[in-house]
């Protein structure tokens, strides 16, 4: 979307994050550029330029050095930004959206002083830590759940809307006491090829072609599938990882596997959807860690089946919602490298009926995660705030 394709968009959202752009919020890049009503205006603490905007305003809160800190403290803890209220005011600026629960806390006190709609979104972690947990022990949360509890009752109070990445995210914010009249699940959108570009399947592989995306970290399972892949009875595979994270770590559980192994690191949108295409199957074997983070819907999952590709994945947090067992993708249990083995020795002999699995999952996908139709939807949540308001 270039800048001169905003012109017959007459209303304008502000676009809310710490960081501008991080190749992590790709997700968030696809839901702006998809909307044909609203202008968005990128807002955030810090431009990384890890991905690009093509033209889409954007507003950096914090600059270099300490002064930049400093400035960004004000804007927090004082909701002084004389800059940004200016270009707001300037751009019109209706609704202000923010993702992730902490963000949108350390903004609310100046979104309340210059009395825009709030529209906040949280993905997962975000909701896990405020929202009581069974099994995780106090000690072992990643941040006190107390203090956060408490400071997630003012956004709750303040947000004019709050969104839910998948219903599991809604459940846990329900938990931690939002409104209900505030609370609405709203999926984010992939692109979906048409059919034609899919389908038919990719031509069977000599070998089983297994795609790994995340981040090397403990909620990704990345260890568990590791795990998995020691213990298979062929090695007739090939693991390729697109992610960072603990890869030393990773590295030398790669020594002791029979099997060809890739690390790529970060990559661009294409290129993981590149290796999508060329794939067998991709494992998502998510979990909750041992400090209770947990996901909300990876988006992988949908993106892998819009290209088709069968989705091995567990049975956490908004993954059920996607990938049903037997009908759309493959489901274990969470910390199971046994159960795990066994799914992949299943699909490796063609046990499993993945070219059925993964027809049905990409007619799932084009009728609940279309960015057209989510953004689209999102757009109309813009309308109701300010609405609302009036």
């Amino acid at each position: 979307m270039k800048i001169d394709d905003d012109k017959g968009k007459t209303r304008c959202v502000a676009v809310y994050s710490t960081k501008i752009m991080a190749y992590s919020h790709v997700f968030i890049r696809r839901q702006i550029m998809a909307f044909s009503l609203w202008r968005p205006i990128v807002v955030g603490g810090k431009v990384l330029n890890e991905l690009s905007l093509d033209g889409i305003q954007t507003i950096e809160t914090r600059k270099p050095f300490l002064l930049g800190e400093i400035k960004e403290l004000l804007l927090w803890h004082f909701s002084w930004a004389p800059r940004l209220e200016k270009h707001l005011a300037e751009e019109n600026v209706e609704v202000f959206h923010a993702h992730f629960g902490n963000s949108a806390y350390a903004i609310l006190p100046f979104v309340r002083k210059v009395k825009i709609p709030f529209v906040v979104t949280f993905h997962g972690m975000d909701a896990a830590h405020i929202a009581p947990l069974e099994g995780v022990s106090r000690k072992e949360k990643l941040y006190p759940d107390r203090a956060l509890r408490q400071r997630h009752k003012k956004l709750f109070s303040q947000a004019d809307a709050i969104l839910c990445v998948s219903e599991h995210v809604m459940n846990c914010l329900r938990r931690a006491g939002a409104p209900e009249e505030k609370l609405q699940k709203h999926y984010i959108g992939v692109e979906v090829p048409d059919k034609e570009q899919v389908f038919p399947l990719r031509a069977d592989l000599e070998i089983l072609r297994i795609l790994f995306v995340g981040r090397f970290v403990e909620k990704k399972g990345i260890f568990d599938l590791l795990a998995a892949l020691e213990s298979l009875s062929f090695s007739n595979f090939e693991l390729v990882m697109i992610g960072g994270g603990e890869s030393s770590a990773v590295e030398e559980w790669l020594e002791r596997l029979p099997g060809k192994c890739e690390m790529l690191g970060v990559v661009d949108q294409g290129r993981v959807r590149e290796e999508m295409m060329q794939s067998s199957v991709l494992v998502v074997p998510s979990k909750t860690s041992r400090g209770g983070d947990q996901e909300g819907l990876p988006t992988v999952i949908p993106e892998a089946m819009a290209c088709g590709l069968p989705v091995l994945a567990t049975r956490h947090a908004g993954i059920p919602e996607i990938v049903f067992g037997d009908e759309t993708g493959i489901l274990i249990d969470e910390n199971s490298p046994e159960q795990l083995a066994r799914a992949l020795e299943m699909i490796y002999r063609k046990e499993i009926d993945c070219e059925l699995l993964a027809k049905n999952a990409y007619e799932f996908v084009s009728h609940n995660f279309n960015v057209s139709v989510q953004s689209g939807l999102l757009e109309e949540i813009y309308n109701s705030v300010v609405i609302n308001r009036q």
